[in-house]
């Protein structure tokens, strides 16, 4: 479960880096915008339920701060629960990501076995009220996420 939160950390950091605005965080072209940002964890739990072990009903928290070239851009949290246990256990993510002119949301799922996640891209405030796309998340290690918005 600890990759996904990395996953959902990194997404909600991209959601961070859309919050920020198009100038700051992203190359436009056309209608399409991609937005780059670093989740970084800050505090993450993980409530595992019976049986002991990674099984279906656990759930991990995590919150963190957002960067771009090495400054805060802004702050994330996520919410993973697992589906199911098992070499190929997957678990359902949900994350916001905070940044100025508003956030973003993401929601996806993720096999804990993989360091790469694809989330969609489900609804915003401020600027980006009316978001759509998907975001890419790449685990770098247990506590940092890179994290790619493409909003179109």
């Amino acid at each position: 479960m600890r990759k996904s939160i990395l996953a959902a950390a990194a997404a909600a950091a991209i959601t961070a880096g859309l919050l920020l605005g198009p100038a700051a965080l992203a190359s436009s072209s056309g209608r399409s915008t991609t937005i780059h940002v670093t989740a970084h964890f800050v505090h993450a739990s993980l409530e595992d339920t019976a049986p002991s072990g990674p099984s279906a009903g656990d759930r991990q928290l995590v919150v963190g701060a957002l960067t771009q070239g090495g400054s805060k851009v802004g702050r994330f949290g996520f919410e993973c629960d697992l589906l199911n246990g098992g070499q190929n256990a997957v678990e359902e993510c949900s994350a916001t990501g905070r940044l100025w002119g508003g956030s973003i949301t993401l929601e996806g799922a993720s096999m804990l076995s993989s360091d790469t996640h694809r989330w969609a891209v489900v609804g915003g405030t401020g600027i980006y009220r009316d978001a759509t796309g998907q975001a890419r998340i790449h685990d770098v290690n247990q506590s940092t996420s890179d994290v790619t918005i493409e909003l179109g």
